[in-house]
């Protein structure tokens, strides 16, 4: 039953999303997080589109709880720089971006580096 109400949370926050009604695709991503906690794309989704709906020191908090559920996750740390910087905080974001180039990555099997994509960040 819980994962079916977490999917369920989810799809619709996505739907939402899909549809630019961002405060309530917020909410069901919101929902979705605090019924399943450790749902990593739930919290990644959930920063994305407070992102979107301007909401971003919101976004700032949904991804860095995000990285307390999937530390290595290179993309939610790098969408906090990407905050981060979008809230002016450029310190902090410096020091997340410098961050990101310490991850390894090896998705599909490129070797690809969290440092391939920062070139214009640092």
């Amino acid at each position: 039953m819980s994962a079916a109400r977490a999917k369920l949370l989810f799809d619709t926050g996505n739907a939402h999303d899909s549809h630019g009604a961002w405060d309530a695709a917020a909410r069901a991503f919101a929902a979705c997080a605090d019924f399943a906690p450790g749902n990593e794309a739930a919290l990644v989704n959930l920063g994305n589109t407070l992102v979107k709906a301007g909401r971003t020191a919101e976004a700032i908090a949904a991804y860095r709880r995000c990285l307390e559920v999937a530390p290595g996750n290179i993309d939610v740390r790098f969408n906090l720089g990407n905050a981060l910087t979008g809230a002016g905080h450029l310190t902090e974001a410096v020091e997340v971006y410098v961050a990101c180039r310490h991850c390894q990555v090896d998705w599909w099997g490129r070797g690809w580096s969290g440092s391939d994509r920062l070139g214009s960040q640092i």
